[in-house]
């Protein structure tokens, strides 16, 4: 199992996932040419690509979407929502898989299940992930803790999540009363705190998580030293949990298991 971060931000999300020899990409919110230069930046052809997972239909999840598949004819795993939502801008002819809340996808030596979030769009997945060297959980655009899957994860290495906002920082922000209500709804964002829950929820049923990615971080409202912060240097260090940063406009190390 093979991840990094191609990007995160409110401006754009990319993510690159290799399970067993297959290679993914979740979300491409950045142009063709960005995704194309930072895969080459970590040795990866463009073109050794498998499919591409879809989230949701946001700007900042798609924006790469029709470029990269006018020029690679791979499967697009999407939610049949989501693709009405974006059918009009897509080429002709695609390999799409709809996914549902729960679903299986299986490859010769990995399984992927997408399962429902709730977010401000019209449908919204994360992802669990396993190849034969280990686990990988995706969550973020959601303002609401997918509690019941989370009891239902045994083992897990790698936890991607959303840490979109430090609460003060949000608080005292000039958006308006409105968009501060949104963020902070169940079909809004992960706050810090938030994250840190899950994380600590994993930790003690003994899940065995090694690395976090903190996702999704708003440039207006939180700042990755406020997110190491919050996810306690201490309790990261006692449970022997490696901390990996991600970047608006530039990618994460590379971390494989």
């Amino acid at each position: 199992m093979k991840i990094f971060v191609l990007g995160s931000s409110s401006r754009g999300n990319s993510t690159f996932c290799q399970l067993g020899s297959e290679r993914f990409l979740v979300d491409i919110g950045f142009s063709y040419s960005k995704i194309r230069t930072r895969l080459s930046e970590k040795n990866i052809d463009i073109n050794t690509i498998n499919g591409i997972f879809i989230t949701h239909e946001h700007q900042d999840h798609t924006k790469g979407l029709s470029v990269f598949l006018k020029n690679h004819n791979i499967p697009l795993y999407i939610s049949k929502r989501s693709y009405y939502v974006l059918k009009d801008k897509l080429p002709e002819n695609l390999k799409v898989v709809f996914i549902n809340d729960l679903s299986l996808i299986k490859g010769k030596n990995y399984k992927i299940t997408p399962f429902y979030l709730t977010h401000d769009s019209v449908a919204n997945f994360g992802f669990f992930m396993r190849d034969d060297s280990g686990s990988l959980l995706i969550i973020y655009d959601t303002g609401d803790i997918p509690k019941k899957l989370l009891k239902e994860v045994s083992h897990l290495d790698i936890l991607v999540i959303e840490t979109n906002h430090d609460i003060e920082m949000l608080m005292g922000s000039k958006y308006p009363w409105y968009l501060k209500q949104r963020i902070m709804s169940s079909r809004g964002h992960l706050s810090n705190e938030q994250a840190f829950d899950i994380l600590r929820d994993l930790v003690q049923r003994k899940t065995g998580i090694k690395y976090i990615f903190p996702m999704h971080l708003s440039e207006e409202n939180n700042h990755m030293d406020i997110v190491k912060k919050v996810l306690d240097p201490q309790f990261i260090k006692d449970n022997k949990i490696t901390l990996v940063e991600t970047f608006p406009e530039s990618s994460s190390e590379v971390i494989s298991i």
